[in-house]
C-alpha cells in the first residue's frame, strides 16, 4: 500500500511549540475540545515545565522547520531514513492513537463477494448451476438489502488517525478487511443502536500512516462486537524495526481507539505518549486539528 501524503503548513505537537508554528499562531492555544467537559478551562499546547527532551522530537521540529515536503521519491526516503541513526530501545512502549470515521473519504466501502460463493448453495442438485443460481440469489438480497454478511466479503478502508488526547491529527489508516464469519444477536447495545453495525468477524490488513514518522503496518482478527489484539508486522521510519502488538477497542462502529505495545523503536516523541482522552462515543477530536491548523497536526502529516 503505497503512502498517502498531504500537505500542512508549519505543524507542532503537543510536547512542544515550535518557535515559527509561535510567532504565525501568536501563541495558540486550544480554547475548546469537544473531549473536554466545557466547564474546562482553555488548555495551551506548549507545556509550562521544562522536561528533557530525545532525539525523535528534535527531528520532527527540525522538520518542522523547514519548508513543506516537496512530496518527491527521493525527499520522502531522505526523511524516513533520517530515523536509522536514532538508537533503538527494546523495552516496551505504549502509545495510544483515535481512529475516527468522519464520513468524508467515502470509507468504508463494501464488497459483497460472498454473494457468489457456491458453497452456500441450499441445493441438493449434483451439477453446478444451481449453486450459480444460489449465488444470484444472494446477490440480489445484497442489492436489495438483505444481504447477510458472510466469507468473502470484502471491506476496504480508510479512516483519519489522530493522538491519544485528540488535539493533534496524525494521518489516516488504509486497508482491507474480510468477513469470517456473522454472528447475528452479537454485540452491546452501545453498539447495536447504530444503524451501521454488523456482529462480524474478520481478517484485517492495514496500514497507519503517521506523517515524517513513517507508517506502521498490521494484521489480525478484527470483531465489530470485541476487542482483539493485531501483530505488528512492518513499517517505515519511527517504525522500521518495529515488534509487538495492538490492542483494538472498539468504541463504536466508526470510532476505534488503540493501545499500542511497541519494541526495536526510538524512544517515542511525546505526542505519542500523551495522557489519552478516555474512550467514549461521545469524544471528539478538537476543531483545530479536524482542520489540521498549525500547530495541531504532525509535520507532512498522510491524508
Amino acid at each position: 500500500m503505497a503512502a498517502m501524503a498531504g500537505v500542512s503548513g508549519v505543524v507542532v505537537s503537543n510536547y512542544a511549540l515550535i518557535g515559527n508554528a509561535r510567532a504565525m499562531t501568536k501563541g495558540v492555544a486550544i480554547t475548546r475540545c469537544a473531549a473536554q467537559p466545557l466547564q474546562q478551562k482553555p488548555v495551551k499546547l506548549v507545556k509550562e515545565v521544562a522536561r528533557e527532551r530525545n532525539s525523535a522530537e528534535d527531528l520532527l521540529e527540525q522538520w518542522a522547520r523547514q519548508p513543506v515536503s516537496s512530496g518527491s521519491e527521493t525527499e520522502a526516503v531522505r526523511r524516513l531514513f533520517m530515523w536509522d541513526a536514532l538508537p533503538k530501545k527494546e523495552d516496551v512502549q505504549l502509545l495510544s492513537v483515535y481512529e475516527i470515521n468522519e464520513h468524508d473519504r467515502d470509507s468504508p466501502a463494501f464488497l459483497p463477494f460472498s454473494t457468489i460463493n457456491i458453497s452456500k448453495s441450499n441445493s441438493t442438485a449434483k451439477d453446478n448451476s444451481a449453486g450459480w443460481m444460489d449465488g444470484l440469489h444472494n446477490l440480489w438480497s445484497t442489492l436489495s438489502g438483505g444481504h447477510q454478511h458472510g466469507l468473502g466479503d470484502l471491506v476496504p478502508f480508510s479512516n483519519k488517525i489522530y493522538d491519544s488526547s485528540l488535539k493533534v491529527r496524525l494521518g489516516v489508516t488504509a486497508g482491507l478487511t474480510m468477513v469470517v464469519k456473522a454472528y447475528p444477536g452479537k454485540g452491546d447495545r452501545h453498539l447495536t443502536k447504530h444503524k451501521y453495525f454488523f456482529p462480524d468477524r474478520y481478517e484485517a490488513m492495514y496500514t497507519f500512516y503517521l506523517g515524517d514518522m513513517g507508517h506502521v503496518s498490521a494484521q489480525g482478527p478484527f470483531s465489530t462486537f470485541e476487542d482483539t489484539l493485531l501483530t505488528i508486522t512492518g513499517g517505515a521510519g519511527l517504525f522500521q524495526e518495529a515488534k509487538g502488538v495492538i490492542h483494538l477497542h472498539n468504541i463504536t462502529p466508526f470510532k476505534l481507539f488503540y493501545t499500542f505495545h511497541v519494541r526495536g523503536v526510538p524512544e517515542l516523541p511525546s505526542i505519542l505518549t500523551s495522557s489519552p482522552v478516555q474512550p467514549s462515543e461521545y469524544v471528539q477530536p478538537c476543531r483545530e486539528a479536524v482542520s489540521c491548523k498549525p500547530g495541531f497536526a504532525l509535520p507532512n502529516y498522510s491524508d
